[in-house]
């Protein structure tokens, strides 16, 4: 029986829990949200990646994750940014302005992961990271 959610910092392996189940506020469900631990290890986790990484990783935006304004901000940071960024977002992501904000990028490539390709996506995945810094770097020593 799942009991809560971790959010790792994959550049320090630090962890927190976003969720677990209990009594407080926020809540999703049966579950507590621990905007502090998010926003300590998920948010500087990103800033971090913005900084030292070629590419920033972020999984996910989420209903959870969208009770944080900083977590907010610093994706939009990382979108903003000229790195590639791979994340996930949950379809209920969608049905918030700023989900759907994401999801409505035109720099943005989406790819539905489903039973039937989530063995293979990756490879997909990989390809479209190496064709943006391909493109990237061809457009910096011109």
């Amino acid at each position: 029986m799942r009991t809560g959610f971790v959010v790792i910092d994959l550049e320090t392996s630090e962890e927190a829990y976003l969720a677990r189940v209990g009594n407080g506020a926020p809540r999703i469900g049966k579950y507590v949200v621990r905007v502090d631990e998010l926003e300590r290890v998920g948010v500087a986790a990103v800033k971090r990646a913005l900084q030292n990484s070629q590419v920033v990783i972020i999984d996910e935006i989420g209903p959870m994750e969208l009770l944080s304004q900083r977590f907010k901000e610093v994706v939009t940071e990382a979108l903003n940014s000229s790195k590639p960024v791979v994340a996930t977002i949950h379809v209920r992501a969608g049905e918030s302005p700023f989900g759907r904000s994401v999801l409505t990028r035109r720099d943005v490539v989406l790819l539905e992961v489903n039973l039937s390709n989530r063995a293979l996506i990756h490879r997909e995945i990989v390809r479209h990271v190496l064709e943006y810094v391909s493109a990237y770097s061809e457009g910096r020593s011109s």
